[in-house]
């Protein structure tokens, strides 16, 4: 700790001589000026990760999730959402198997909120996406997509129209993900059993009955049973200066960090130079007011 000490004191006298040998010296209003131009820096930098994502995370990605290896899948008389949600709690792996076609290798190792969604049309023939839920997890990131990965353009028993595929990722791979066997069971047993049991039901309300579907703005003859088409994910990367600058799979987004942190650099300095800093060789003289004298001829 004394060691570690001594090297700051060491490297903060270095650079209080290049200061002055600049002929720069920055009084305790510039360094606090300076602290917050760094904290206004980072906050920037932040609500560019949130704000400005990319294309990655502004893309639903069909999937397969699949059970990995670690865990062993609920067994047919415990498929209920009770033991779902508590084998979710028992199970703490949180890393999920992505293919590096979908993810590039410089997530490998990073935590990532991982949103699920369940794609279904609902009794009326609705396009609908469900927020199911959210995993904060660890990527693993395999080098080759997996071998049982679908190399298909729509699925068998529906066609997308151009507003549908709009809102899904260019990709025709439906690629399939792993993550550990609770997480899987809970979103399938514990989330989506569930909601498609109550559309169901909604479709069953609905039946025979016109005015209902005339209220829930179904057109006569277009009611049908709820279709699932499937599970789409979304991702949402760090927003942390350090991932932003070096990490972040986003080319543009990162050209943005940089372009902020550089630019910030660069006015701190101008002022530091320019203004010679603010210290007491800086300073405005005093000067006295002038003498106010009457003449004699006013008097």
């Amino acid at each position: 700790m004394s060691e570690a000490l001594h090297v700051a004191q060491t490297i903060a006298a270095d650079i209080g001589s290049f200061f002055i040998w600049l002929g720069i010296h920055p009084s305790l209003q510039d360094l606090v000026k300076a602290l917050f131009l760094t904290v206004f820096v980072l906050a920037i930098l932040m609500v560019v990760g949130d704000v400005y994502r990319g294309e990655i995370q502004n893309e639903l990605h069909r999937i397969i999730l699949a059970p990995s290896t670690k865990g062993i899948a609920l067994a047919a008389e415990q498929r209920t959402a009770f033991e779902a949600r508590r084998r979710l709690r028992k199970e703490k792996d949180t890393t999920c198997h992505v293919p590096q076609f979908l993810v590039p290798l410089t997530l490998k190792d990073v935590h990532s909120n991982v949103f699920f969604y369940f794609r279904y049309r609902d009794c009326g023939g609705r396009l609908k996406s469900q927020l199911v839920e959210t995993y904060r997890s660890r990527f693993h990131v395999r080098k080759n997509a997996h071998p049982h990965s679908l190399r298909i353009g729509h699925e068998a028993d529906h066609r997308y129209t151009t507003d549908e595929e709009d809102r899904l990722s260019e990709e025709e791979a439906v690629t399939i993900i792993t993550m550990a066997a609770s997480r899987v069971d809970y979103i399938q047993v514990g989330r989506i059993e569930p909601l498609l049991e109550k559309e169901t039901a909604k479709f069953d309300s609905l039946k025979g009955n016109a005015l209902a579907q005339a209220l829930a703005g179904i057109k006569q003859g277009q009611l049908k049973p709820p279709e699932p088409l499937g599970l789409a994910i979304k991702f949402h990367f760090p927003i942390n200066p350090y991932f932003l600058l070096y990490r972040h799979p986003d080319t543009n987004v990162r050209t943005t960090a940089w372009l902020t942190v550089l630019t910030s650099v660069f006015a701190l300095f101008m002022q530091l130079i320019y203004s010679g800093g603010s210290g007491p060789g800086a300073a405005r003289p005093d000067v006295a007011p002038p003498a106010i004298t009457r003449s004699a001829a006013a008097n």
